[in-house]
């Protein structure tokens, strides 16, 4: 089981890398045309705005994601650190069983957002794209975070089976 989830995980983390590294330079050369148009060209393009807001957004997704297995993102350790060393484990797992529902929570009613719009044909207003796709980030993202959080808290239970 151990081999798979580190499998899994590591295919992951190579799709995100990809993706996240794509987003960033499309939004690096989205946002240096748009100077580019605006103060060479004197004529300044709206929809590289929302272009590169919207790649911005999918780019975020992708690098929280990304952040999960790095250890990235804000926690409070202070207080954890204070704790016996089989209670910080306990705050550990449980940590991950809230962040891994709460993500899966996000990533649902980001699918359900996602169909919203989907019905609705609603589009962006410089770019006429349709505004789901847009959004597609979010459930994506979050369910990303979830495989994220789940594997995190697998392979610690596993550990902790070994070690116990």
């Amino acid at each position: 089981m151990n081999k798979f989830l580190f499998t899994v995980r590591s295919t992951l983390i190579r799709i995100e890398e990809f993706f996240a590294s794509v987003l960033m330079i499309a939004m690096t050369t989205v946002i240096s045309y748009g100077i580019f148009e605006r103060y060479v060209i004197q004529h300044g393009a709206g929809w590289t705005d929302e272009l590169s807001r919207y790649i911005s957004i999918a780019a975020i997704f992708f690098g929280a994601s990304l952040g999960i297995v790095k250890g990235a993102h804000v926690g409070v350790e202070v207080f954890v650190k204070l704790l016996p060393q089989s209670l910080q484990a306990v705050c550990a797992r449980l940590a991950s069983l809230i962040c891994t529902a709460f993500m899966g929570v996000m990533a649902y009613y980001g699918f359900i957002y996602f169909l919203r719009l989907f019905k609705t044909g609603q589009v962006t207003p410089a770019l006429q794209f349709p505004l789901c796709y847009a959004f597609l980030a979010v459930p994506v993202g979050c369910s990303l975070m979830c495989a994220h959080f789940l594997i995190q808290l697998l392979l610690t239970e596993e550990t902790e089976g070994q070690n116990g």
